[in-house]
């Protein structure tokens, strides 16, 4: 009797493993899940840092005078996490001279450098 038991305990151990081997891909699956999300979150705000950052010189230069054209484009760049990210600013207005700013990372060429002042570029 004993003979036919142990292959039953053999069968028992085997589905024991399956299920735990089951558990566990599953429970990595979420937290590999969990991990590329979180990673995706800390690109994304290092990049809105970097944005707000140019966002903020770029009103500060707008408080200096209007930009020469509407729009008006320039390009300049903002260091995030060591790395130096260009970005593009296009500046637009309204018929009531109400100027607005798009901020976009930017990988072209052609595109002015981002002045000091708007009061000494002519129009």
């Amino acid at each position: 009797m004993n003979d036919r038991r142990s292959g039953y305990a053999m069968i028992l151990v085997l589905a024991l493993i399956l299920v735990v081997s089951a558990v566990s891909a599953t429970a990595f699956r979420y937290l590999a899940t969990a991990a590329r999300v979180e990673r995706t979150i800390s690109i994304q705000n290092d990049l809105d840092q970097g944005a707000l950052l140019v966002a903020a010189q770029g009103l500060s230069l707008l408080e200096t005078a209007p930009p020469p054209s509407n729009p008006y484009q320039c390009q300049t760049s903002a260091t995030i996490n060591g790395t130096p990210t260009a970005f593009e600013l296009t500046y637009t207005s309204d018929m009531f001279n109400e100027w607005q700013l798009d901020v976009r990372p930017y990988s072209g060429s052609g595109l002015p450098t981002m002045p000091d002042s708007f009061a000494n570029i002519a129009p």
